[in-house]
């Protein structure tokens, strides 16, 4: 009589601590799909801010997905940074939610329209005390440039193992004027070039929108800015220390590297400004708990350990009545 109440106690433990398994499971599961549709939901907020920077939009907005998240979307500027944008996204469904911020690098990309120098910026190339005007198709060799390097409209510069301290600028980016074929510009690089942008452009090494640039095989490049061209062709060595702008597809060697291209985004140059925008890198910023939040994490005490065996749940316990809550926060 005593091993069959034995045994019925042990059949009636091991059931109620399937069924308690099976109960979690089944919360765990529901919680995971929960989770997994606000994350669809913030990749849609995404891709909802890239299209509005394309669209020239900025701003924000509301909107609910097909299946019910509730979507909140705020695009703005980075404080103090050209060329950056901060994208908040909100996602709520049901009694879940999840907020996600980027960080993103954004450049023009309206049909053939490049980021151009600001109105201030062009009229200090136009007053620049030491502005090299390049009016004829001119080669320079074994030279050291300080200032402005002004291409005038259809003229090619060929550079032969040369430094500029200061900035390459096109007479077309000094104007808002349609370019015609004969307007464009040709930078052509047979040894070397090094520049090193001076204050007047800070940060804009070429600063050409009609120009094709052209760095022959053999030829070393040392560009210490961003470089806004038609065309870029690079088949030789060195670096590019700066973003990128072209209306064609670069031909770059694989000996020219970019550095800091892919990791956190950059601030395009204060001198050039620039309208619709597509998003060039991306980052997530991890957010560090707040002191408050540290403190509490610390201080957090676990319910006591059950003894083995038993079914009664402790004070605080998991199974004291209280719905299972997920939360999906940032720390995917």
């Amino acid at each position: 009589m005593l091993s069959a109440l034995l045994l019925a106690a042990l059949l009636v433990s091991v059931t109620l601590g399937y069924s308690r398994h099976a109960v979690m499971a089944a919360d765990a599961v529901a919680g995971n799909l929960q989770a997994a549709a606000l994350d669809k939901a913030v990749g849609s907020g995404l891709s909802w801010a890239r299209q509005s920077l394309v669209a020239g939009a900025g701003g924000g907005g509301s909107l609910v997905t097909p299946d019910g998240q509730a979507l909140t979307i705020n695009v703005r500027d980075v404080d103090g940074q050209t060329g950056l944008r901060n994208i908040e996204i909100s996602a709520v469904h049901k009694s879940q939610s999840q907020y996600r911020q980027a960080i993103v690098e954004v450049h023009v990309v309206e049909g053939d329209v490049l980021p151009k120098l600001t109105a201030s910026a062009r009229m200090d190339v136009n007053n620049h005390p030491s502005l090299i005007d390049v009016t004829s198709d001119t080669t320079y060799t074994d030279a050291e440039l300080s200032g402005i390097v002004l291409i005038r409209r259809g003229v090619t510069l060929t550079l032969d193992d040369v430094i500029v301290r200061g900035t390459i600028v096109s007479e077309p980016a000094l104007s808002d004027a349609a370019v015609v074929d004969a307007d464009r510009t040709a930078l052509v690089i047979i040894d070397g070039l090094l520049v090193e942008p001076s204050s007047t452009l800070a940060g804009c090494a070429i600063v050409a929108p009609d120009a094709s640039v052209n760095g022959l095989a053999g030829s070393r490049v040392q560009l210490h800015g961003v470089v806004v061209c038609e065309t870029l062709a690079l088949t030789g060595s060195g670096a590019v220390h700066g973003q990128i702008a072209t209306t064609e597809p670069l031909v770059l060697s694989t000996s020219i590297d970019q550095p800091g291209a892919g990791r956190t985004p950059r601030a395009w140059p204060v001198a050039l400004e620039s309208g619709a925008q597509d998003i060039g890198r991306i980052v997530f910023p991890v957010n560090m708990p707040t002191s408050g939040e540290a403190n509490a994490i610390a201080d957090f005490a676990f319910p006591a350990a059950r003894s083995p065996g038993s079914l009664a749940p402790d004070s605080g316990d998991e199974d004291s009545g209280d719905e299972v809550s997920l939360d999906t926060g940032d720390e995917r």
